[in-house]
């Protein structure tokens, strides 16, 4: 089966939303331009499994800049750029999450012999960037993979993070993989990890009495919550294994800018939710001014452009 690609307008999509979607014999993703250019479902056809999660409380929409991310959050894939936290950085002042996730992006589909690709690109104000991103879908592949640009529109330097924050839906006893070293803890969010040292080797978390293993996706019951960087990556990847169907989503990215992969983890600790968010990560910590302070940070000179790739890929093993 070729790839696939179709866009329809707001009065006949489910969301009220535009929305494009692109399909091959594995994979059907949907993207909404509207609501920041967020991949809203990359569902695996073979075994008819939704891998984002999505909010069953809160549906996409347009959303204002300056809007609470926790409140707007509908799951999904989201690009967080130029900072995590309400930020302000010389002159500019940052709304939480930053500028991407609320704007909305224009689009062109292009089509080549077998694949096809989504063309967006939107301008970020604040932050005097152009952002471009090409989503292709191979055909005859279990993968989707993504080219961004970032351009500095200024004559002057600007400072970053990028992550990328892809919600996952998980299943006790589902497993999350990351060639980490090391995890660092926020000390600002500590959530259940609160009494353990604030860095330790990975997986294995020393609460008092016991340990924690963070690959372990517990259940519901549970109520963890879990916020922590895992640093010192080994290679660019991370993925969670899903052991009842044996299916693997993955993330592979480039280690020489995304240093880093934070994890969000809402074991029913947060707002009753069921989610664990991989956010491959350019640094930390999740305020800018203090990632801009300790050097963990990505910066673009004057006029300068940043390019790179990344690829999901959804795969029955076994």
């Amino acid at each position: 089966m070729k790839s696939t690609i179709q866009a329809f307008d707001a009065s006949r999509s489910r969301a009220g939303l535009q929305t494009v979607v692109m399909e091959n014999r594995f994979l059907r993703v949907t993207v909404l331009p509207e609501a920041g250019a967020k991949i809203q479902s990359l569902f695996y056809k073979p075994l008819e499994i939704e891998t984002l999660w999505q909010n069953p409380h809160v549906l996409p929409r347009k959303t204002a800049t300056g809007s609470s991310y926790d409140d707007a959050w509908s799951g999904g894939w989201d690009d967080i750029f130029p900072n995590d936290e309400p930020a302000e950085v010389e002159d500019r002042r940052y709304p939480d999450h930053g500028e991407l996730w609320t704007a909305e992006w224009q689009y062109e589909i292009e089509r080549a012999e077998n694949d096809v690709t989504l063309y967006l690109q939107t301008e970020a104000s604040l932050s005097g960037c152009r952002i471009e991103k090409w989503v292709t879908l191979p055909s005859e592949e279990e993968c989707l993979r993504i080219r961004y640009r970032v351009t500095n529109l200024r004559n002057s330097r600007l400072s970053y993070l990028w992550k990328l924050h892809a919600a996952m839906a998980v299943s006790p006893g589902d497993r999350l993989e990351i060639p980490a070293e090391t995890v660092r803890l926020e000390p600002h969010y500590l959530g259940s990890l609160e009494g353990v040292p604030m860095e330790f080797e990975w997986p294995l978390a020393p609460v008092p009495g016991r340990e924690i293993d963070l690959r372990c996706v517990p259940p519901p019951e549970s109520k963890q919550l879990l916020f922590f960087y895992a640093d010192r990556l080994r290679s660019g990847w991370c993925a969670i294994h899903r052991p009842e169907s044996r299916l693997t989503i993955g993330l592979s990215f480039p280690k020489t800018l995304f240093s880093s992969c934070w994890l969000f983890a809402s074991y029913g600790g947060w707002r009753d939710t069921y989610v664990a968010v991989l956010e491959p990560a350019t640094g930390y910590p999740f305020r800018l001014e203090e990632a801009i302070q300790s050097g963990r940070c990505t910066e673009l000179p004057p006029f300068g452009r940043q390019e790179f790739f990344v690829e999901s890929t959804v795969r029955q093993c076994g």
